[in-house]
């Protein structure tokens, strides 16, 4: 009876170490992303699907349709918003970026990009960690050592038809560049101050190499998932606590055994 008292306290220690080491080591839930229009090759999608690969389990959303976009973001199902507006001003996504918003103030992460020229979506991307400062339509900029994985050199873009296809960021205080457009060495990359948000001053569908284009959107999505491991849940936390009541009760057990014989 006493082996068997043993492997039961035993077992029940290890199937809370187990339950507290899964919850700790849970990886990322998934991406969604919302892009209303793209004219050459979504470097986003393709490194989206990369980063996917990499993280079998991961739930993916890609759609162009802002009610979509909310409703996964509301389903719990993703952990990483992605919005890319490319043709339209934000004003015309009034869903996708409201829902991005409440998202990112749950404690979301999200990346974003935009087109306009300063004076008219500063306001969109601001909250995350960003302003448009002009001058546009830069072909080139530079990613330097930076802290997020991020491929370091430098990286070309091309006009696939857009009228404006690039823009200069300046970082809200707090923020940190991770690239800088060659022309003016203003930002071209730009991590907010919570670090769980990215701006980028460039459109999807514009990297002379897409492949190039979709290793960068990549790291970015890695970049947040690099993070501490977890503290333990609460029901994990009793489990655990549970174990450890129950390893010192048989410890103790076994001491007044040894004092009475």
């Amino acid at each position: 009876m006493h082996g068997t008292l043993k492997r039961w306290i035993f077992g029940l220690a290890l199937a809370a170490a187990l339950v507290v080491g899964s919850r700790a080591s849970a990886g990322p839930i998934g991406v969604d992303y919302f892009v209303d229009l793209t004219l050459s090759t979504d470097s986003m999608a393709a490194g989206i699907n990369a980063w996917a690969a990499a993280h079998p389990g991961a739930n993916v959303n890609m759609t162009n349709d802002q009610n979509n976009f909310a409703a996964a973001l509301a389903s719990g199902n993703y952990n990483i918003a992605v919005v890319a507006i490319q043709d339209n001003s934000y004003y015309s996504y009034p869903t996708a970026t409201s829902a991005l918003a409440s998202f990112f103030a749950g404690g979301g992460k999200v990346i974003v990009q935009d087109w306009y020229y300063p004076g008219f979506d500063s306001g969109f991307i601001a909250p995350y960690g960003a302003t448009f400062t002009g001058p546009n339509d830069h072909n080139a900029f530079t990613v330097g050592a930076n802290p997020y994985g991020l491929p370091t050199g430098g990286y070309s873009l091309t006009n696939p038809g857009w009228g404006i296809y690039s823009t200069d960021l300046t970082p809200n205080a707090g923020s940190s560049v991770a690239a800088t457009f060659d022309a003016t060495g203003n930002g071209a990359i730009v991590y907010g101050s919570t670090g769980r948000s990215i701006v980028n001053g460039f459109l999807t569908d514009t990297f002379a190499g897409s492949s190039q284009g979709a290793a960068l959107y990549e790291a970015e999505l890695n970049s947040f998932v690099q993070a501490p491991a977890a503290v333990p849940e609460p029901a994990s936390m009793t489990l655990l606590g549970i174990a450890g009541f129950t390893c010192a009760g048989y410890f103790g057990w076994r001491r007044r055994k040894a004092v009475k014989a």
